[in-house]
């Protein structure tokens, strides 16, 4: 008597997974400037982006007030720290990335509900760095010392938009 058996594996869960994950490599939620101008009656016609860039980095100034700004990494340091601190995105991944799996809900829906919510982080970021703070002369011209806040009108126009990455 002879007795022989095969297994038949099943892999269409895991090659449903391996799917979401290529789709969720390929694309992913940017926070930024992407339009609008700088309106503040020294330097209209930079992009809002550019300013951005120059806060974050800091720059040689030119134009009535000449010296250097320092850096103040809102975008490139303190925005990370501020993830890694605060634990709600951690929180928000563990219950999607399940719903996601399970066909509940597909990747651009969960971009759509993270991207108001780094924008929010981003504008908080904004609203609390403070060092290195303004000169006293640039405290005296406006009024207040928020290294990233002149008008408001960078941080009100944060945005957010799902990006292709290309993933592979």
């Amino acid at each position: 008597m002879q007795i022989t058996s095969s297994v038949v594996v099943k892999k269409t869960k895991w090659n449903k997974i391996k799917s979401d994950l290529i789709k969720a490599d390929k694309s992913g939620v940017d926070v930024g400037w992407w339009s609008g101008f700088h309106n503040n009656g020294r330097s209209e016609g930079i992009t809002l982006a550019q300013i951005a860039q120059w806060v974050d980095e800091g720059h040689i100034n030119g134009g009535k007030y000449p010296g250097y700004t320092p850096p103040r990494p809102f975008l490139s340091q303190a925005l990370g720290v501020a993830l890694k601190q605060n634990d709600w995105l951690g929180k928000k991944i563990a219950v999607e990335i399940p719903k996601i799996f399970s066909g509940q809900t597909k990747w651009e829906s969960f971009f759509k509900e993270l991207g108001p919510d780094l924008v929010r982080l981003t504008q908080r970021v904004m609203e609390q760095f403070n060092n290195p703070s303004n000169s006293a002369l640039t405290i005296s011209l406006k009024g207040f010392d928020n290294p990233t806040i002149e008008t408001g009108q960078l941080m009100e126009s944060i945005d957010w938009r799902i990006s292709e990455r290309g993933g592979k």
